[in-house]
């Protein structure tokens, strides 16, 4: 999820100042960040991705962005998901956030999901409570049932360590996207491509719709127009890259990833 807090928790809990984070509501990780620190013995590679609903990246990018990463063979010991006790709701970004999430991991791995809570500083204790037996008792719940675990971080880089130490020993998995991909299935025949394409299509008669509405309209706002041929061709857009699907090679760093992330003792890849 965008603005949750994923380059501050990986900075903090490696202490390496090079990465990236974002201020205020605009995320800033662009494109896929690795950071690697030895921890009671294991090499654990910590990899931060763009949030979904970013405003600069589109959700298909950043799926072909994930994609090409996990072309390179990696298996992940664990996949950390935050969210920000900060929201006061679960609109409809956040619940297309689970619903990819869902369709990139697969149930049968959801074992080695942690649902974190993080900055509840921000909200009084019954605020938080409520909040989060609603993510627990609904929004969470199919996934809980699956086995993944819920979890709450402090903030600090010491909780930080103690949330990565009880992924270490986890067994390595291979994502349900990851095995899609690897099948020969195009991006958009994938679980998390058809779940773009259905939300692309929706936004796509809809728009066309109001570019319609308003074009029929001769006292229409010139600048409403606008707007929606805008998204319309933006949306369109969209769905022509999932159609494509094409996954080109990634940078640099991700081939020397794909060197360490053999399969070898002592090796914790966490997303």
């Amino acid at each position: 999820m965008t603005g949750a807090g994923k380059t501050y928790f990986i900075k903090h809990v490696t202490g390496l100042d090079e990465m990236e984070i974002g201020r205020g509501f605009k995320a800033c990780t662009k494109e896929i960040q690795i950071a690697t620190i030895h921890m009671d013995g294991y090499e654990v590679h910590l990899i931060d991705t763009p949030g979904f609903n970013d405003e600069e990246l589109k959700d298909t990018d950043i799926l072909i962005q994930i994609a090409e990463y996990l072309q390179t063979g990696v298996r992940l010991s664990g996949i950390i998901y935050l969210q920000p006790m900060s929201n006061s709701r679960v609109g409809g970004a956040g619940k297309r956030n689970l619903e990819l999430l869902r369709n990139l991991v697969g149930s049968e791995n959801m074992g080695n999901v942690k649902l974190i809570t993080t900055q509840w500083d921000r909200a009084t204790s019954e605020e938080n409570e409520m909040r989060l037996n609603d993510l627990v008792s609904h929004f969470w719940k199919g996934m809980i049932t699956a086995g993944a675990q819920i979890d709450r971080y402090d903030g600090t880089g010491a909780d930080g360590e103690r949330i990565v130490r009880s992924i270490l020993k986890t067994s390595p998995i291979t994502l349900l996207f990851q095995r899609e991909i690897q099948d020969g299935l195009r991006l958009e025949e994938t679980s998390a491509g058809k779940s773009l394409m259905e939300l692309y299509i929706k936004l796509q008669e809809k728009y066309d719709k109001d570019v319609k509405e308003l074009k029929d309209d001769v006292a229409a706002e010139r600048e409403a127009y606008k707007e929606a041929l805008r998204m319309r061709d933006e949306t369109a857009e969209q769905i022509r890259k999932l159609h494509a699907g094409k996954i080109d090679s990634m940078q640099k760093e991700i081939d020397e990833l794909k060197k360490k992330a053999k399969p070898k003792q002592g090796t914790c890849v966490i997303l």
